[in-house]
């Protein structure tokens, strides 16, 4: 059984998305352990009012990188500009994501290739720069901020549910290959949660799941279950006990009930 990894204050870790939401809570639950930022997003205002939030809570450094991610090379570009001022992060933390909530067909296809380039490549492209040197010293944490939506087909967020069935599978395999040099690897696995992804999302106010009120939860308690999950050196981890029974059910009910049951419940 390998052993829980320990958090060292001052190590430098990488969040995307951090200019709200999960992200954002992510990287202040890490600035109450002590630990130094490269916070990242593409609204700069915001990621002001997050850095200085983080250096209250405790981090002893935070910078900010305003980077869109869905340019060819984002993710490439923020990887060079963390390590140029700060060195290298111990820890990244994969929070960016967008997704649109329309039948494909009606998507415009640049909008499709944004999704694909946040949600998909990014991740990718960071770990593929960043692990290498958390290899070398043999220590390292990578949490990618996944979803429910990654267990079975969504419609109407068809290619958001795809991307995160990627981010969920990748990560499980990603942990096998990294495990063995001291990189610990999570997928943080969340269900509906009180941010601003949801309006941006095009997620209309009648949408039939908007109702249920007892399985949304707060992005600080979404954040506090994805560090611990990577105290415990978890691989996966849902939040709330509705969304993990729910995780089980999916797999013991028929395909198809659970296919019928989800378009019902993102019904347009």
């Amino acid at each position: 059984m390998t052993s829980r990894p320990t958090f060292h204050p001052g190590e430098l870790w990488l969040v995307t998305g951090a200019s709200s939401g999960i992200g954002l809570e992510l990287a202040k639950a890490l600035a109450r352990m002590g630990q130094s930022l490269a916070l990242s997003g593409r609204n700069e205002k915001a990621l002001l009012a997050a850095r200085g939030a983080c250096m209250e809570l405790g981090a002893p450094e935070a910078r900010i990188f305003p980077q869109d991610l869905a340019a060819p090379r984002g993710a490439r570009e923020l990887a060079r500009s963390v390590r140029e001022a700060m060195g290298d992060p111990v820890g990244l933390i994969n929070d960016a994501g967008i997704s649109t909530a329309l039948p494909v067909i009606r998507i415009p296809i640049s909008r499709i290739r944004e999704q694909l380039a946040v949600n998909v490549r990014t991740p990718l492209v960071l770990t593929h720069l960043l692990a290498p040197s958390m290899r070398k010293k043999r220590r390292g944490f990578i949490l990618n901020v996944a979803s429910v939506a990654g267990f079975q087909a969504l419609p109407r967020q068809a290619v958001y549910a795809a991307t995160k069935g990627f981010s969920v599978h990748w990560t499980s395999a990603l942990r096998r290959e990294l495990l063995p040099y001291g990189i610990h690897v999570t997928a943080l696995c969340p269900g509906l949660t009180r941010t601003p992804f949801f309006e941006r999302s095009g997620l209309d106010a009648d949408n039939r799941l908007a109702g249920f009120r007892w399985a949304w939860h707060m992005p600080q308690d979404v954040a506090r279950a994805g560090i611990e999950g990577v105290r415990r050196n978890r691989m996966q981890v849902c939040t709330g006990l509705f969304y993990t029974v729910s995780r089980t059910l999916t797999r013991l009910l028929p395909r198809s009930f659970v296919r019928r049951l989800v378009a019902w419940g993102c019904h347009d």
